[in-house]
């Protein structure tokens, strides 16, 4: 391959890679709140307060 079809690779990659970009969802930072609901939920799943899924569904 000569190197201006590898520019013009390069060049489509991009404009694909800024397309995909645009359509996923963004990542947002939790609020302080949220942090601390986090928090409060990994410290109880640690000590094991926790109930799994198919517990919690077998009550509906």
């Amino acid at each position: 391959m000569t190197e201006t079809t590898l520019k013009q690779i390069y060049s489509k990659l991009n404009e694909i890679d800024q397309k995909v970009n645009s359509l996923l969802v963004k990542e947002e930072k939790p609020t302080k709140g949220e942090m601390k609901a986090i928090k409060a939920g990994e410290k109880q799943f640690s000590q094991g307060k926790f109930r799994s899924w198919d517990e919690i569904k077998k009550t509906l």
